[in-house]
């Protein structure tokens, strides 16, 4: 160490320990095949990608599809809503049709009992005085 300065001696160990580390990461990536996997999932990443954004189209049509079905089934019971309501109303009117009518039998019915009571009254009394 006699002709070697210290800084030149640690300016040259640590270019030859990075020369080492260089040679040592290329074949660790070498063995492992680093650059290949690399590669091969970003392919997979894009692909994944790609599946997701039609995932995500076919969602969006689904979903305009459930609208207009949700539309459809709503105009329906619009429907059957107006139905019902016109059944209710004829159901009302039968019934205010079917009270007149029970009114009218019952009046019908009292002024029969009240003649037929009346009739028999003067009968019994024209009988019995005789």
């Amino acid at each position: 160490m006699s002709g070697i300065e210290l800084g030149k001696f640690e300016k040259k160990m640590l270019e030859i320990m990075e020369q080492k580390e260089e040679n040592i990461y290329r074949r660790l990536i070498e063995k492992l095949n680093l650059e290949e996997r690399r590669a091969d999932l970003q392919e997979r990443a894009v692909r994944v990608e790609e599946e997701l954004k039609g995932q995500r189209v076919l969602i969006e049509k689904l979903l305009h599809q459930f609208d207009r079905r949700f539309e459809q089934v709503d105009k329906r019971f619009e429907q059957v809503d107006k139905r019902f309501e016109q059944m209710h109303d004829d159901m009302e009117s039968r019934f205010h049709q079917v009270d007149k009518r029970f009114s009218i039998l019952t009046w019908a019915m009292g002024i029969g009992f009240t003649l037929t009571i009346s009739i028999l009254v003067v009968v019994l009394n024209f009988v019995l005085k005789m």
